[in-house]
């Protein structure tokens, strides 16, 4: 695995090449590599800075005027940055979406019930496959 050496003084196309290398070296390590992306990709990026992470991984990022937004209320709302910030609509419990009705509920709720049953019905019958193959 490569390691950072020197200071964050690269040129810029060397910290965004240094960006997408870490990262896919991470991820190409195995284990848990979509959490080890996210943490290290976030520490990365912060150590680097927005403008070095590497454009054709930004360029064509889904909803990325919100999560940009998102970025700089961060600081606001942990008092870091001094400002004021009315709660945005998907900021709230629901999300934004509004709460389910007793109907929606029972709805999911028998969905949910009877893909469990059909996936020990399927783990079932996988398991007597296997059984029958080894005897």
């Amino acid at each position: 695995m490569r390691k950072i050496s020197g200071s964050p003084a690269l040129d810029p196309l060397a910290r965004e090449t240094l960006f997408e290398e870490l990262t896919v070296d991470l991820v190409m390590e195995g284990g848990d590599a979509d959490t080890i992306a996210a943490a290290a990709g976030a520490l990365l990026g912060a150590y680097l800075g927005y403008a070095n992470l590497p454009s054709h991984w930004t360029l064509g990022l889904a909803h990325k005027e919100w999560l940009l937004g998102m970025t700089y209320r961060l600081p606001v709302a942990l008092g870091v940055t001094p400002g004021n910030m009315e709660p945005e609509e998907d900021e709230a419990e629901d999300g934004g979406r509004g709460l389910l009705g007793e109907m929606e509920l029972v709805a999911r709720s028998s969905l949910i019930a009877a893909m469990a049953k059909q996936r020990m019905k399927d783990g079932k019958a996988q398991e007597r496959e296997k059984k029958a193959r080894k005897d």
